[in-house]
């Protein structure tokens, strides 16, 4: 007996056949059906997919044998791996390599063996389709064409394989992703679910104690200023107890409408997957604003001006409008001097309303400027928040007009100001429809 000599550049050939992760497999239907129709079309005892490895053959398919493996070591297909073509031995009984196999001399007996080789996809060889038969055969040429024919075959249902198990996994770690965000998205639900219920409570506990200490300081028709229309700044000869309390008051009333509208917006994220759009008017957002605007930038004596189109009708989240304009104002005023102009505007250009913040500070320095622009603008605020030297709210505001599908714009000169301004899609006038 002769036993089948290694392969040229057997590392990669075995390399390619793990990748198939074809070895040791389940039986599959499509295999099975094709090596019966080879068996049955050949009339043959035997008729096999054989996958050789470095120590054994093993049989993806099978019809007529009952092992699952055999040796390399006493296998005609590690032979048959030598050539391109098929490998015939007529009679095995009168050929010097097989003559005393155990395979010829004991069960199944084997008399006649053709195998066509079989290829993966990078042309290695991985085994073979054959025909095993009991008593001498010869194939003849129409015989030869059709075995070619049912290996290319096996090769088609190899390559469809490894394509579905590529796409499973590439299911899997797809499904894999999806659940992780779920969690991450429930675990997010659940502790905005307690915030919804702490700040509220944590607010009004501060907002007891303010109402305490007002009453102890404040004359009782400035104790109006608990109302929600914000009655003005109490008179008097320079108390600065009255002045602080006074100050303390309208500066909590307007974070606590602030708070209350980002908590009511995040509500409503947690039961629908789009922010509602409306129609609303782009100059009443801003003027509601304007109180919570004046009231920060009083202490900084910065002039605070607006240039508002009071037609302007737009579409979008008034809420979330109204807390990007705040968060911009309170931005500009970062980069304010004493006597500079901060700017709340909005204007139609064209099919479009612009809202923004302008101001004539210091501007930004071209480093800030350019970070701000690129693409690191998707990363988490707080990871830019060094560079940005509190710039966490121009990030929180491109997050929020994410949600309405618009972008923020920043224009900024060094030394002369910087304007910060966001599109939105406008009401067709009666003209336009016409």
């Amino acid at each position: 007996m002769r036993p089948p000599e290694s392969l040229p550049h057997e590392t990669e050939r075995l390399r390619s056949l793990f990748q198939q992760e074809l070895l040791d497999s389940p039986p599959e239907q499509t295999f099975d059906d094709l090596v019966a129709l080879t068996k049955h079309l050949f009339n043959v005892d035997i008729a096999l997919v054989s996958l050789v490895d470095d120590q054994r053959q093993w049989f993806k398919a099978k019809a007529g044998l009952e092992p699952n493996e055999t040796s390399r070591e006493i296998s005609f297909c590690g032979h048959a791996l030598h050539g391109d073509d098929i490998f015939e031995v007529p009679d095995a009984q009168v050929d010097d390599r097989f003559c005393d196999n155990p395979l010829v001399v004991g069960e199944p007996y084997i008399r006649f063996y053709a195998g066509q080789p079989i290829y993966g996809d990078d042309g290695h060889k991985l085994g073979t389709l054959c025909l095993i038969h009991h008593a001498p055969r010869k194939l003849n040429a129409p015989e030869r064409e059709q075995l070619k024919m049912l290996a290319r075959q096996v090769e088609h249902l190899i390559k469809l394989r490894r394509k579905l198990i590529r796409r499973q996994k590439q299911i899997g770690f797809l499904t894999a992703q999806i659940a992780a965000l779920y969690q991450s998205h429930s675990r997010q639900e659940r502790i905005l679910t307690g915030l919804s219920y702490e700040v509220p409570t944590k607010l009004q506990a501060f907002r007891q104690g303010m109402e305490q200490l007002s009453a102890l300081v404040l004359a009782p028709e400035e104790l109006e200023l608990w109302r929600p229309d914000l009655s003005p700044q109490p008179k008097g000869d320079g108390n600065d107890l009255q002045q602080l309390a006074h100050r303390l008051c309208t500066q909590f009333i307007q974070a606590d409408i602030e708070i209350n509208q980002i908590w009511h917006w995040n509500q409503q994220q947690l039961q629908m997957s789009t922010v509602p759009m409306e129609l609303f008017s782009a100059a009443a957002i801003a003027l509601e604003i304007l109180p919570w605007c004046s009231e920060y930038i009083q202490p900084r004596k910065v002039i605070l001006q607006t240039q508002l189109d009071t037609d302007l009708q737009v579409f979008g989240n008034p809420e979330l409008v109204a807390v990007v304009l705040q968060k911009l104002v309170a931005n500009a005023v970062k980069y304010c001097r004493q006597g500079d102009t901060v700017t709340i505007f909005a204007r139609r250009e064209g099919e479009h309303g612009v809202l923004g913040v302008t101001d004539t500070g210091i501007g930004m320095e071209p480093n800030t400027l350019k970070l701000l622009r690129s693409q690191s603008y998707q990363r988490s605020p707080l990871d830019l928040a060094p560079a940005l030297e509190g710039g966490c709210g121009v990030l929180l505001c491109q997050t929020y007009l994410n949600e309405m599908g618009a972008n923020l714009n920043i224009d900024s000169r060094w030394a002369e100001g910087s304007t910060f301004s966001f599109r939105l899609a406008i009401a067709p006038t009666l003209t336009t429809l016409a």
